[in-house]
């Protein structure tokens, strides 16, 4: 029996925002292997975190055993955060032995990066355990950090980041990315690697059990939705939509664009963007916001045209919103990594034209309703064939 280790910082359970490293752990254990997640006892990224007192305490969960490191407090994006991250590697490093008597024999372990510096605590282990360590890059750190927050590349921080990121490829045994265009990356910055891809997945048994039904917030009766789910983020391109408001408010008074979310735009977009025809509602539980999905008559995606998404892109929110059945428009500049266009489930325009992203609301505003029903179904299929974590762990056992 092989028995694996996942390594992540964010990584968290079936309910939390990063659960992709659980769902692959929880299909090995169903097919008999040993698997084991090590992740922050404390994150903003975890539901239920918390400010331990010991090293790590443990918990199973479907079979599947984590080991939390003791993790300080933050809020933001701040210090606190970076002393988070750095608190998590120097534990692990501090409580080797300890960690090790938990895990008992490990064969591979698969260390998540975004933040790369957990390499120097996977690589430590990897060697005391003398177990292949495989990189999962899903965000790319520091290039993300440049582009999105316009932060300096010479920027100490960033600096930090790009020597460590360098160490990690270069010490580590492989690396795999649900971003199925990262060789691009390592080839246009000089970095000696190579990725075998993996796509990001959808757990569907979990959105197959909810009974949609069951809706804690109201929604208005007898308009045509266009629905936003996901982080209030500058880099979600919700003021493109937004934009488009008065356009509908004056000409389709039965169109309300519905914003669904927490994030740091928030504040702001809630002060420009008062018209009577948006509908702002705070964050919701997953089940919650599937069912609100489900509710809408188009959901909306956007990127910013970021340089940064020619390498990929692995958004769980996609490919939620296709297992929602409701059509998508998609607003990204790269035809050939837009899967929206691949799975024949919505609109897809390049950014920056308000105009056209009207005309694609209006294409399917306008389709006769077995249209927009077939465009939606597309959309379901093509993530049961294709990103179901029962089709994927089969990719993943072949790099394991």
């Amino acid at each position: 029996m092989k028995s694996v280790l996942f390594l992540g910082h964010y990584n968290g359970g079936k309910k939390d925002f990063d659960a992709r490293h659980f769902f692959f752990a929880k299909e090995l254990v169903e097919l008999g292997y040993k698997a084991t997640i090590i992740n922050a006892a404390f994150s903003h990224r975890i539901r239920g975190a918390m400010v331990i007192s010991e090293p790590y305490n443990s918990h199973i969960e479907d079979g599947v055993k984590f080991i939390s490191i003791k993790t300080p407090k933050y809020i933001g994006n701040g210090f606190g955060r970076i002393i988070n991250m750095f608190t998590f590697v120097i534990n692990i490093i501090r409580y080797t032995n300890s960690i090790l008597a938990e895990l008992g024999k490990v064969d591979v372990i698969v260390m998540a990066s975004p933040h790369p510096f957990q390499f120097f605590a996977a690589k430590i282990l990897s060697r005391k355990l003398k177990a292949k360590l495989i990189i999962e890059i899903k965000d790319i750190w520091p290039l993300s950090i440049i582009e999105i927050m316009n932060t300096s590349k010479f920027h100490p921080f960033v600096v930090l980041l790009s020597i460590t990121e360098r160490l990690m490829h270069r010490y580590s045994d492989l690396t795999i990315s649900p971003l199925d265009n990262l060789n691009e990356y390592f080839k246009d910055y000089n970095i000696k690697a190579n990725s075998a891809f993996v796509p990001t997945g959808l757990n569907l048994s979990f959105y197959d059990n909810i009974n949609s039904d069951e809706l804690s917030i109201k929604l208005p009766e007898n308009k045509f939705i266009i629905g936003y789910i996901g982080g209030l983020t500058e880099s979600n391109a919700i003021d493109f939509l937004l934009e488009t408001a008065s356009f509908f408010d004056d000409n389709y008074k039965d169109i309300v664009i519905l914003i669904v979310g927490d994030g740091a735009q928030r504040e702001k977009l809630t002060n420009i963007y008062k018209n009577e025809n948006i509908i702002f509602t705070g964050a919701l539980s997953k089940d919650d916001a599937f069912r609100v999905m489900q509710r809408c008559n188009v959901l909306y995606r956007a990127s910013p045209g970021l340089n940064l998404d020619k390498y990929g892109i692995s958004p769980l929110k996609i490919n939620e919103y296709m297992y929602s059945k409701t059509p998508i428009v998609h607003v990204f500049d790269l035809e050939e990594q837009d899967m929206v266009k691949i799975a024949k489930c919505g609109m897809s325009i390049k950014f920056g034209s308000k105009e056209e992203l009207i005309n694609a609301i209006l294409k399917i505003y306008n389709m006769p309703k077995e249209e927009r029903e077939k465009m939606g179904q597309n959309g379901k299929e093509y993530v049961k064939n294709n990103l179901s974590y029962k089709v994927l762990v089969k990719k993943m056992i072949e790099v394991l």
